[in-house]
């Protein structure tokens, strides 16, 4: 009979045990697909410092109340549209939209202040409030004066600058509207 020097317990066989095992899951283990089928949410490209946008998005994307709110109010929004392709793309659904539909996309289509630059990290939670924001926000319309609003000299008119601004049209409030308060403080002096 022949016998091996090397035993079972050596930490040479053990550790190409464990590397032969780490191989064939690389190898042959789940793919994507595999985890979709099997319920796990979807993910986004981190591009730049945005993961505090992703992070929104993929929460957004597992509220189905929200997306069913999205899906039928708020279709002339493009904001609205390349929100729902990623959420779509998230939940592995067709998206209608474009195929370009990223959340820098969408950072640059929001209605927001010059500091929310798509490639610098932010916080989520002023994303999230400006999201919301940027979903119902007020949209411009003319408006065309008659009666006594038409005779109104021009001073009164550039004042009033013949712009009207209406609510969008929503249906109903969307599902995270309500009362909030923000506060913020000092992590120095602790003042409010």
């Amino acid at each position: 009979m022949l016998t091996l020097p090397i035993s079972f317990s050596s930490p040479i066989v053990i550790s190409v045990s464990i590397l032969t095992a780490i191989g064939a899951y690389v190898l042959f283990g789940p793919d994507l697909q595999d985890r979709r089928r099997r319920g796990y949410p979807g993910g986004l490209v981190n591009y730049g410092n945005n993961c505090f946008a992703n992070a929104i998005v993929q929460c957004l994307a597992s509220s189905s109340i929200f997306v069913r709110w999205v899906e039928e109010h708020l279709q002339n929004n493009i904001v609205a549209k390349i929100l729902l392709d990623l959420i779509k793309s998230i939940n592995g659904e067709s998206i209608s939209y474009s195929q370009e539909s990223t959340v820098a996309t969408l950072i640059d289509r929001m209605r927001q202040p010059k500091w929310l630059s798509p490639f610098e990290q932010q916080d989520s939670h002023e994303f999230l409030l400006s999201l919301i924001n940027s979903l119902t926000a007020r949209q411009p319309i003319e408006s065309k004066r008659f009666g006594f609003a038409a005779c109104l000299d021009s001073d009164e008119q550039d004042m009033e600058n013949s712009m009207m601004t209406r609510e969008s049209p929503l249906m109903k409030p969307h599902p995270f509207q309500g009362l909030q308060a923000t506060q913020l403080q000092c992590t120095q002096c602790k003042n409010k």
